[in-house]
């Protein structure tokens, strides 16, 4: 079984610890970071320990100063515990590196703090217990990152130290003393040496430096069994075609061949597989990597290969369906190349708008991140969460994707980047009917709906003024016209952040997330021939009122307009509010707190009304800190918090878009951060 880390990504981009079997099945999250100040955050080293515990350590996270922990888990992702947690800058910061030596004390090295802030080199046992700096960095060490340590045959302790265009080679004894540098890098021997030594079967230290050698692309070195005797067996070729910058450390197989990676150059042009022979002949490429969906690019920084039963595996950190890296393996022959897992997310990721349902049933949703081009997808899915098809990659260079609609002739319609497009539900004739950015037209769309007379209305980023717009347009493309572009100022609003929404008088209604006499947004109504614009509510902030309404309103079954805004009210951190739809009668019916009793910052999240009653999500504060799913009256009064997101690992963090009320009368909504990505959630109504 092959153990990893990721240092970002994960359910809340703050990274993630993750097992999957030499055969590429079992993949399975054991963690993910959670990002919180006392937990870890962008874990930077895993090891096995000897009793078969896992070890790592974090750059981030651990307190108030955020500068990384020691951690120990089981290997099924039970027992996570924080073994030390740095704190001040006398005994280092930012851990980077971990191993195990022979006394089975835990060793590694900070990125800074000690004395001279280039970092110290420390101890402590497997219970956490004993924390000692044995030395604290200084010149020529400064600016320096070391790679994991590597034991000698004399008990000592061998790591390099590697930066661009220098570098250093280092002895100690395991108390700290004997310090010494056995090399100092400095270009046509090689630098930057910032993977680990291997300690070969024939006694040897090998390793690699990134850069620097006779040509420039990098080498492969060679030391005695007590750090002398230096030898280069092999310099990259200018030209790059063997690779260049190998930067990972090298593994040996039972025939003694040894196996290495370049991040750059080879065939592909993102790096190789190699081999070679401990003398540094019989060089050949095992793998060349190109950065496609089923290849991968660019191999791990600074890390080493694993070479077992005449398979190689590694990690890259581009190339593969999300573009953000792949788990492969493949055999020392050449032969058997395959990605064993795909990171990031190839179906999408981070989803904060709306899901739709479309007259099959199926819920339609769009991801801003992830897919092949890392730029979001467009997704079907039905609601028991089978059939999950990616409809679309949207492709390179898009800014922004929002959520699609069924229309009432069968086919999607959606915003992304500067395109109002359109795609059958099966993902075919995908096509754009709209390209936004003419002179009074300005930038691109941002959210649409289908209004009763079959047009398509919505809100785009541009207008006369580039303030904002809401436009409508005929399915086919004909017939593009500008209802209202906003003005800003004291007098109207500026940017409508979200859509539209067609009241039940047949008026558009929605919201200004700027604008307005204290410039804090605004509610506004417009007929579907752009005549009768009114600013209906023009918030002022405070903890009398809301502000910054990053949402549209909804028009409730009682005649009026209810809506949450990102900030304002009681503590700043968002409200509920209702009002006529003439303007009077505002009322703030609830002004979130950010306790763990209840949630802040209601985000995208629109309220939606069902049986009397008034649903929404907050995406932060809530138990977990990782938002909440509520229910309110519409007088404001029962507010509950029913879903307090975070508690388990595998129901997703931080929801962001507006829940969906679909036709079986469940409530279904997403999160931005999930075990691998995002979630999509069903809440059951009683």
């Amino acid at each position: 079984t092959l153990f990893g880390i990721t240092n970002t990504e994960g359910g809340n981009s703050a990274g993630s610890m993750f097992r999957i079997n030499a055969d590429g099945s079992g993949y399975t999250l054991l963690r993910t970071f959670p990002g919180y100040l006392y937990d870890g955050h962008s874990p930077a080293a895993l090891l096995e320990g000897t009793d078969g515990a896992l070890y790592g350590a974090t750059n981030l996270g651990g307190s108030d100063t955020n500068q990384g922990v020691i951690f120990r888990s089981n290997k099924d992702g039970s027992a996570y515990s924080i073994l030390h947690v740095f704190t001040a800058a006398a005994e280092g910061l930012s851990p980077n590196t971990l191993t195990e030596a022979s006394d089975g004390w835990l060793y590694g090295a900070t990125r800074t703090g000690g004395a001279s802030n280039a970092g110290v080199i420390f101890k402590l046992t497997k219970t956490g217990a004993n924390y000692t700096v044995l030395r604290h960095l200084a010149s020529p060490l400064a600016g320096q990152l070391a790679a994991p340590f590597v034991e000698g045959l004399d008990g000592a302790l061998y790591g390099t130290f590697g930066a661009s265009g220098a570098g250093t080679l280092c002895k100690f004894n395991k108390d700290g003393t004997g310090f010494s540098i056995l090399k100092s890098f400095t270009g046509p021997d090689g630098s930057n040496p910032r993977a680990p030594l291997l300690r070969a079967t024939d006694g040897f230290f090998y390793g690699t430096t990134a850069n620097g050698g006779t040509l420039a692309r990098g080498t492969v070195f060679r030391l005695n069994a007590d750090g002398t005797g230096y030898m280069v067996i092999k310099n990259f070729a200018a030209d790059s075609s063997e690779g260049s910058a190998p930067s990972t450390g090298l593994a040996e197989d039972s025939n003694g061949m040894l196996y290495g990676a370049t991040i750059a150059g080879g065939p592909g042009l993102r790096g190789v597989v190699y081999r070679l022979n401990k003398d540094g002949s019989g060089f050949g490429i095992v793998k060349s990597f190109a950065n496609t969906v089923d290849d991968g690019g660019n191999i791990q920084y600074f890390k080493s290969i694993i070479v077992s039963g005449g398979t190689i595996y590694g990690a890259t950190f581009r190339g593969g369906g999300a573009n953000r890296g792949t788990v492969f393996r493949v055999n020392t022959d050449s032969s058997g190349f395959s990605v064993m897992k795909h990171l990031g997310s190839p179906d999408g990721a981070g989803i904060f708008t709306p899901l739709s349902e479309g007259a099959s049933g199926a819920l339609y949703g769009s991801t801003l991140l992830g897919g092949s081009t890392s730029e979001g997808t467009l997704f079907k899915v039905n609601k028991d969460g089978t059939g999950h098809v990616v409809l679309h990659h949207f492709t390179a260079g898009s800014s922004y994707s929002q959520a699609a609609i069924e229309a009432s002739n069968g086919v999607l319609y959606g915003p992304w980047s500067n395109q109002l497009y359109r795609i059958n539900p099966d993902g075919t004739g995908f096509a754009s009917i709209h390209t936004f950015g003419a002179v009074g037209d300005g930038g691109g769309p941002l959210a649409v709906i289908e209004g009763s007379d079959g047009a398509l209305y919505g809100t785009s980023s541009g207008g006369a003024a580039n303030l904002g717009a809401v436009f409508k347009i005929n399915k086919d493309g004909s017939g593009y016209t500008i209802l209202r572009s906003f003005t800003g100022g004291a007098t109207d609003g500026q940017y409508p952040y979200h859509v539209v929404v067609e009241g039940r008088d047949g008026v558009l209604y929605g919201t200004t997330s700027g604008g307005g006499t204290a410039g804090l947004g605004t509610v506004y109504r417009v007929n579907k021939d752009g005549t009768g614009y009114a600013v209906l509510k023009q918030f002022a902030g405070g903890t009398a009122d809301g502000a910054s309404p990053w949402t549209s309103v909804i028009h409730g079954s009682d005649g009026l307009l209810y809506g949450v805004t990102h900030a304002g009210g009681a503590a700043g951190l968002g409200t509920i509010y209702r009002m006529s739809t003439d303007g009077t009668g505002f009322m703030i019916l609830r002004s979130f707190l950010g306790t763990t009793a209840d949630g802040s910052d209601p985000g995208y999240s629109s309220l939606v009304e069902s049986n009397g009653l008034l649903y929404g999500t907050t995406s932060t504060a809530g138990a977990f800190g990782r938002g909440t799913l509520y229910r309110i009256q519409r007088d404001g009064s029962d507010y509950t918090t029913i879903i307090n997101f975070g508690g388990l690992p595998n129901e997703g963090n931080n929801p962001e878009g507006t829940l969906l009320r679909a036709s079986d009368g469940a409530l279904y909504g997403t999160t931005y951060y999930g075990p691998d990505g995002s979630t999509i959630f069903r809440f059951q109504i009683n």
